[in-house]
């Protein structure tokens, strides 16, 4: 059993963040200037941030028992690994109104191995489901909290 999670750089993201900057600017009742410095700063941050952690790949290797996470952070690309059988998780789920939310910690010993992040590069809610399940499925040991 073998999977692979990859999230890709989003492009389009900034561009809704621009809209929603100028909106955020809108509302507060700013003057034009102030509109539009919103719309550029809000989208910039974002844009930065989501280049510090860019394009994650997670890789469960059923076979050789292994979990392989690779990461860029500030275009430095890193590779970890980890053996399935020293490895814990675990996953929480809820509905809000927003949709639903979910949390997935994969932890080696007492070191967090993947969590997700306030970043356009984290798990959808559906990986992080699926690979729980996948987790499961190769007998890794579920923490309750």
């Amino acid at each position: 059993m073998n999977y692979t999670y990859a999230i890709q750089i989003d492009y389009f993201m900034p561009l809704f963040f621009f809209i929603g900057g100028g909106a955020i600017g809108y509302a507060m009742e700013l003057d034009y200037l102030n509109i539009f410095l919103c719309a550029i700063a809000i989208p910039a941050v974002i844009a930065l941030f989501s280049y510090a952690y860019a394009d994650i790949e997670i890789q469960l290797d059923g076979v050789q028992r292994q979990f392989i996470y690779t990461y860029s952070r500030w275009g430095k690309k890193t590779t970890e690994r980890y053996p399935l059988d020293e490895l814990t998780y675990d996953y929480s789920s809820m509905f809000t109104q927003q949709g639903k939310s979910a949390k997935l910690h994969i932890r080696h010993g007492k070191k967090t191995v993947f969590k997700p992040r306030i970043s356009a590069h984290s798990l959808h809610v559906e990986q992080q489901e699926h690979l729980a399940g996948c987790l499961e499925e190769l007998g890794i040991k579920r923490r309750f909290n």
